[in-house]
This record gives C-alpha cells, sequence and structure tokens, in this order.
C-alpha cells in the first residue's frame, strides 16, 4: 500500500480519514516539541510531514518514528520496549506521549484501511 500522503487534505478537512490523521500529526509534533523542549514553527512541521511522506514506509507508526529520530537525532523506544518498561516502573510522560502517538498512528492507518495493527 502507498505511505499515507500528508499534503493530500487540509487542517480544515471535515471526513474522518482528515480528523484522524491531523490527530495523529499533532500527537507527532508533540512527542517532537517534548523532545526538543521548543514548540516547532510551521517550516518545521511541514519538515517533519516531508520526512514523514518520504520515508518510504506504509505504517503510520513507523513513519513517525523514523520522521521524529531524522527531526531529533534521538532515538524512540518502540511499542514493545514501553510495553517491557510499564511492567517494572512508571511510565513517564515521555512514554505517555508515544503511546497516544502510537494509538492515533492505529487510528489514522485505519481510515486509510490498514487496520490490521496489534
Amino acid at each position: 500500500m502507498p505511505a499515507l500522503d500528508y499534503f493530500a487534505h487540509t487542517p480544515y478537512h471535515s471526513s474522518e480519514r482528515g480528523h484522524n490523521t491531523d490527530s495523529f500529526l499533532r500527537s507527532v509534533f508533540r512527542v517532537v516539541e517534548f523532545i526538543t523542549e521548543a514548540e516547532l514553527r510551521n517550516t518545521s512541521k511541514h519538515l517533519i510531514r516531508s520526512y514523514m511522506a518520504q520515508s518510504g514506509i506504509d505504517d503510520p507508526s513507523d513513519q513517525a518514528r523514523y520522521a521524529i529520530q531524522r527531526y531529533t537525532q534521538t532515538p524512540i523506544p518502540s511499542l514493545q520496549e514501553i510495553r517491557e518498561k510499564s511492567r517494572s516502573q512508571p511510565l513517564e510522560p515521555f512514554d505517555h506521549l508515544l503511546l497516544k502517538m502510537e494509538y492515533e498512528a492505529m487510528r489514522a492507518g485505519e481510515s486509510y484501511g490498514r487496520g490490521d495493527r496489534a
């Protein structure tokens, strides 16, 4: 399947697909803002969307991880690593942001017919 096209909708898109994609992108931006400790400018958001769209990856979560790591040069723990961590210690705010991003990625993927994530 082709990668999600993050430029195919506008922020005012009213369909469920547009809403899910907007929520997903906002969650990605929140993760980046947490890492960088700075609010993203529109040019930075555009660059992150470009990284995602050009990644060649179909899965929205993996696209986001790729773009975040490329933009911030910060390794991002996998969903499995976060699950394992939650069994032995309390999750930190960063972990919760990543879980929210995973959830929004799943919703965005379902909107594009990719609801096969577990």
